[in-house]
């Protein structure tokens, strides 16, 4: 058993060795992208003062260490706490909390950049997944994001690797497939809210697959699969049942979502006030760009 397995990683060590010498500047291309995001991300990383929410999941994943019986405390302020699991096992390798939580952000919003860089590399060509990739890790609005410590970053890669899986379901119809997304579509849910809406993602995704004259039989498991990966998100969703304050999770909805009839009755707010807010603040950043210039 041992020879063989020690058979097996060798061919995969000669496979990677002739993959790479083969396509030598794509991979060089890859690499320096990720060179470019990890550098654009990590220096300074704890210099900006920390946020209200930052100190608040921070302040949770804390308590949540501390006494396993609050492992869903989150839930009273209608949160979702897969952030705050995952940021625990930090704390035992950081002793700065902080730069635990915005490192957490940046191995997630890495995980965002492969899984943009598959999507299009796999599903388009290869120029535009390394194109794709490139924006991910330069664009400031994702840098921003990335480098706090909030439920943003990890929403957004499930996000990605929810189209990217969904897609692959469509054109291969695997159950294994289906199931990593299933527990994609799961996570989703349990980093944030917003993450209900990544469930309509599976059902979308055979709508908009060129299909071409694949049969009928084809088009039907892999619906068949789309609902067993509904499933099995619904599964993971109903574990935060295990926690007391699960009634408790819709209480903020009330805060972020706002019904249909706001389009008629006022339907520039937030828009002017927010308006006037930039009008307000870009001669300060102006200013305090100039400044810094200088």
């Amino acid at each position: 058993m041992e020879r063989r397995i020690l058979t097996l990683l060798k061919i995969i060590n000669k496979l990677m060795q002739i993959t790479v010498l083969k396509h030598w500047r794509v991979v060089g291309i890859v690499l320096a992208i990720c060179c470019v995001y990890f550098l654009v991300r990590i220096p300074n990383l704890t210099l900006q003062p920390i946020f209200a929410d930052e100190a608040i999941y921070i302040r949770w994943a804390q308590v949540m260490k501390s006494e396993p019986t609050l492992r869903f405390v989150s839930l009273t302020d209608g949160k979702t706490p897969l952030y705050m699991w995952s940021l625990i096992p930090l704390f035992k390798i950081f002793n700065d909390p902080l730069l635990a939580g915005r490192l957490l952000s940046v191995g997630v919003g890495f995980g965002t950049l492969i899984g943009v860089l598959g999507l299009g590399w796999f599903f388009f060509n290869r120029r535009v997944g390394i194109t794709a990739a490139f924006l991910v890790a330069i664009i400031p609005y994702i840098i921003f994001f990335d480098r706090m410590a909030l439920v943003d970053s990890m929403l957004s890669m499930f996000g990605v690797w929810s189209v990217f899986l969904a897609l692959m379901v469509a054109r291969f119809q695997r159950l294994d497939l289906a199931m990593f997304l299933g527990f994609c579509l799961g996570a989703s849910m349990l980093t944030k809210t917003p993450g209900y809406f990544n469930v309509l993602l599976s059902p979308l995704a055979l709508l908009i697959f060129r299909w071409n004259k694949q049969s009928k039989t084809k088009r039907v498991v892999a619906l068949v699969l789309s609902a067993t990966s509904i499933l099995i998100a619904m599964f993971v969703y109903n574990l935060l049942r295990l926690g007391p304050g699960f009634s408790s999770l819709s209480s903020r909805n009330v805060d972020y979502v706002h019904p249909i009839s706001r389009l008629w009755e006022i339907p520039f707010d937030p828009l002017v006030s927010r308006l006037r807010d930039l009008a307000e603040w870009f001669p300060v950043l102006e200013v305090a760009t100039c400044s810094g210039l200088s």
